[in-house]
């Protein structure tokens, strides 16, 4: 395995010449500054989103109300696959079974 690896190496080492090295660095950095600007203008897009909705601020009560309501919500949905689960077989080839309704 060993002599696998550095042949492996000396085998690449050879293949590349200084010049190729020196092309295919520059086109790493150009994509590394390219991915970089790109990341720069989401977190500023993502930032200028947030400050807009933080600056829509709610009252508790509402931010309650907010989060209770997602909080039925998704208990209802509980409920929903806890009935099915009762009813459904063990096991179905073209229906829900108990199984796949665990997922």
């Amino acid at each position: 395995m060993k002599i696998f690896i550095i042949f492996f190496l000396l085998l690449f080492i050879s293949s590349n010449t200084h010049a190729e090295i020196k092309t295919s660095a520059q086109q790493a950095w150009e994509k590394t500054k390219e991915v970089t600007h790109d990341v720069i203008a989401v977190s500023k897009q993502a930032y200028t989103s947030f400050s807009e909705l933080s600056s829509q601020q709610l009252t508790p009560e509402e931010r309650f109300a907010e989060i209770w309501g997602d909080a039925i919500e998704q208990m209802d949905n509980g409920l929903l696959i806890l009935k099915k689960m009762k009813k459904a077989p063990e096991a179905a080839f073209f229906h829900e079974d108990k199984k796949s309704l665990r997922v």
